[in-house]
């Protein structure tokens, strides 16, 4: 690829650092030798477990994160992205692009009611199912705000910024009455790999080794015609090659380090 090329395409910028499932699958495949125990494995096998592995680093190591801004609507509730797997952070931004950390209230409810009758007998519709409506969702404008500064506060209920709550029955995330009329920036995990071609999924190149070693142990790893020997030493190569991932990552900068320390320098005021 020419520079000229890179410069003048947005879409290729930073994608250097990136190899795509394509790619891992092909020189898997290539480089593969006769006495290798995955030699006459197709593709396809070897295909499904990248994809796994993929979505498990993307979990635990590689952390895939999609930011995307959102606007309320009147029910103060947002939809679930369709590759949401669990939210990062939730905040809301001012008109100067400021961002404000929201929290998760995890105490409110938000169970489905069941109507019931005067008797209290569950009231069914004509397939039997019992009939429901959505759990109250308070509107608390300032909850602890008027507070903060008494006595005897439980200060984990005092939401400065406001709170949210996932409903992940019911597919929103749903808000308090301060993010009313408020951008929402909504930072979440996803798998990297929903509603993705093999082309079009990637990952960072620290891990292109660890999803080698990946492939190949979960490839041997249910065969019983394998010595227990060959299957131990592929999950010791695994954890190892896991471990260099993690450390190539997540360096540690000797400038990170140093202006850690000059915030323990701070002088702290009695009062």
């Amino acid at each position: 690829m020419a520079n000229q090329e890179y410069c003048s395409t947005p879409s290729l910028w930073g994608k250097g650092m990136y190899i795509s499932l394509s790619e891992i699958v092909k020189s898997y495949m290539d480089n593969l030798q006769e006495d290798n125990y995955t030699y006459n494995v197709s593709r396809r096998f070897v295909a499904k477990q990248a994809r796994n592995g993929i979505k498990e680093f993307n979990f635990s190591s590689v952390k895939a994160f999609r930011r995307v801004e959102l606007e309320l609507n009147k029910s103060l509730q947002v939809v679930l992205p369709p590759d949401f797997v669990d939210y990062y952070k939730i905040s809301w931004i001012d008109e100067d692009g400021e961002t404000y950390p929201m929290v998760q209230n995890s105490r409110l409810n938000l169970g489905s009611a069941v109507l019931q009758d005067d008797s209290y007998n569950f009231i069914c519709d004509s397939n039997g199912h019992w009939i429901t409506v959505d759990g109250t969702w308070p509107v608390i404008g300032d909850e602890g705000k008027e507070h903060s500064n008494g006595f005897n506060v439980d200060r984990s209920r005092i939401f400065e910024n406001g709170f949210f709550n996932v409903d992940t029955d019911a597919g929103v995330i749903r808000f308090g009455s301060e993010a009313k009329e408020k951008k929402i920036l909504l930072e979440y995990i996803t798998d990297g790999t929903s509603g993705l071609k093999d082309s079009e999924i990637k990952i960072h190149k620290y891990a292109s080794n660890a999803i080698d070693e990946f492939i190949y142990f979960k490839l041997i790893e249910r065969r019983i015609n394998l010595p227990d020997r060959e299957k131990s030493r592929a999950r010791k190569a695994l954890n190892i090659a896991v471990r260099k991932m993690k450390n190539r990552l997540n360096p540690v900068r000797e400038e990170d380090i140093y202006q850690l320390l000059r915030a323990k320098s701070r002088w702290i005021k009695q009062v």
